[in-house]
């Protein structure tokens, strides 16, 4: 093997990362979260059952509850990941803290963000 092959791999690697990123992205903001509304075609407008926040421990982010918005903050958290290992890590991590901390502020994850990151590791 020589280094023209390996960087061919390495290219190959890349893309499938990449697809993989990007389905699990795509699964994230098209899973609806119980107990929320959508009320118009806007991916952040809607309406959200008061025993369903009780449920989250009083989570008042609207972030939380929209699909669209855990997908954007995975794929955010994600851009800093440049080989598998480091993916595999940075979901683990959020998936273990359940949040996803960009620039300083931390953005929590609901249960099913998180239960489609678990699910990706298997």
């Amino acid at each position: 093997m020589n280094i023209t092959e390996i960087l061919n791999q390495e290219q190959k690697i890349a893309a499938y990362m990449e697809e993989f990123v990007d389905a699990l992205v795509k699964k994230i903001e098209t899973t609806p979260v119980d107990g929320v509304q959508p009320v118009s075609k806007s991916p952040n407008c809607f309406v959200i059952r008061l025993s369903t926040i009780q449920s989250n421990n009083l989570v008042l982010s609207p972030e939380y509850y929209s699909p669209v918005s855990q997908a954007h903050y995975v794929r955010q958290a994600f851009d800093c990941c440049k080989t598998v290992t480091s993916l595999l890590e940075k979901i683990n991590q959020i998936a273990a803290d359940g949040y996803v901390k960009i620039n300083g502020i931390r953005y929590p994850m609901n249960k099913h963000t998180i239960s489609i990151l678990k699910e990706a590791t298997l």
